[in-house]
């Protein structure tokens, strides 16, 4: 399965936010548990904005 979607990650000291927009790749075992998940994205598209 694959999503896109995006990430927002609060950085030491709560004063600025990273956004990622990527595509999140995932595996499920038959008990639907999650057994494997894998982001990618573009670094130099990750923006930096304040808290």
């Amino acid at each position: 399965m694959a999503d896109v979607g995006i990430i927002r990650t609060v950085l030491p000291g709560g004063r600025h936010v990273a956004v990622v927009h990527g595509v999140y790749t995932y595996r499920c075992n038959g008990a639907g548990q999650l057994v494997a998940l894998r982001a990618f994205w573009e670094f130099a598209k990750a923006e930096l904005t304040q808290a």
